[in-house]
């Protein structure tokens, strides 16, 4: 069951609302993740009036959660982006249809040029602090830092290439340092979560039943490979390069190269082993899977509706020979909304994707060191 405010009408109970598809996140790890957006449709009957939805106006859409307060949570905050009106006639009457887009704050960053006095070398959390400093300087709009992991992992070059949009430079800074930067739709504001911490995001666990309720699909490509890794670093004319000799022999060369910013080159030489280490190998992964809430309990239903990108899932029984368990993360999702029910789709990360090693609380007892450490493990990673 949705609910829909947009501006100053509220449509509860009020509109025959006929779709809703809610995007976030992105497709892929490899990229950072997008605005999140919202479209609708719905009919008016012609004895309803609402205030005229003008672009640019909020838009707010809830979905049921018996334990949040008025028994919905917001699952969507943005700013109408398009509107579309049209008059049908059914039986003699007039019936009015909307059509409705709407984008969440992270489309903002995209209208603020910054970076004309360029940037000091810093993490890659302190520089989306300063670039969100900037926006306040130089156009007066302040923009809430509570969600931006600081410092943040890695350490960045001196930015003095000139003036840019804040989307480009805050995503070049979180993806130099494998971090996330995304609009929060929990508390509606940016967050940033570096690659460190992300491991320790909040857990969901879904059992087989709620895995056979709705889709899944296994995959395992060569496509995926990459066994020869360049990492570019500094102002972006400085290099490191692995190999994997083994993986070569088995599937040939397939090379994968990564810009970033970072300053120092044993970090360089980290993130390229760590990308080498992840993607040497073709391993069948969890690359998405569809819930319907109609069918699921109460609980799982409240955590869902508290989805955020780098949510993480474990699924322990999987029906299949190839992938009998998952642990990894949501990094996009969908809420499509039809006539007495939620659909939600979620695009997955494995955890083995972005970490070179074993979570802590995956290991058996029996495990000791040598067993899974890596050239890059450090005892910190260990979490």
């Amino acid at each position: 069951m949705g609910y829909l405010t947009i501006g100053a009408n509220n449509l509860d109970n009020r509109a025959i609302i006929t779709s809703v598809n809610v995007r976030i996140g992105r497709s892929s790890i490899t990229q950072q993740p997008q605005p999140g957006t919202f479209t609708c449709s719905f009919y008016l009957g012609a004895d309803e009036t609402i205030y005229p939805v003008q672009v640019g106006t909020n838009c707010d859409y809830y979905v049921y959660d018996s334990t949040a307060t008025g028994s919905k949570r917001q699952v969507f905050a943005g700013t109408v982006t398009d509107v579309q009106i049209n008059l049908n006639w059914a039986n003699g009457t007039g019936i009015y249809e909307y059509n409705i887009t709407a984008v969440d704050g992270l489309a903002a960053l995209s209208k603020y040029v910054v970076g004309s006095g360029g940037y000091s070398k810093q993490y890659e959390g302190s520089r989306i602090k300063a670039i969100l400093n900037d926006i306040t300087a130089t156009y007066g709009q302040v923009v809430d830092q509570t969600d931006i992991e600081s410092p943040g992992s890695y350490e960045l070059a001196v930015y003095n290439s000139g003036q840019s949009d804040a989307y480009t430079l805050c995503t070049e800074a979180a993806n130099s340092a494998m971090g996330t930067l995304y609009w929060n739709q929990q508390d509606f504001r940016l967050k940033y979560v570096s690659y460190l911490t992300r491991k320790s995001n909040t857990q969901i666990i879904l059992d087989e039943g709620d895995v056979l309720a709705g889709d899944f699909s296994l995959t395992a490509s060569s496509n995926e490979i990459c066994n020869a890794t360049q990492l570019t670093y500094g102002t972006g004319s400085l290099s490191t390069q692995y190999q994997d000799a083994t993986s070569i022999g088995l599937y040939g060369a397939k090379a994968g190269v990564r810009n970033t910013t970072l300053h120092n080159v044993s970090d360089a030489n980290s993130i390229a082993q760590i990308l080498l280490e992840t993607r040497k190998d073709p391993n069948y992964n969890l690359t998405s899977i569809t819930l319907n809430t109609a069918i699921l309990s109460d609980s799982v239903k409240t955590e869902l509706a508290q989805l955020e990108v780098g949510t993480r899932i474990a699924i322990n029984s999987l029906p299949t020979t190839e992938l009998t368990s998952f642990y990894g993360f949501v990094e996009g999702y969908t809420w499509t909304a039809a006539r007495g029910q939620d659909i939600i789709t979620m695009t997955l990360s494995a955890t083995d994707q972005q970490y070179a090693f074993t979570l802590w609380d995956q290991l058996n007892g029996t495990d000791t060191w040598n067993t899974f450490a890596t050239s890059t493990t450090t005892w910190g990673d260990l979490t």
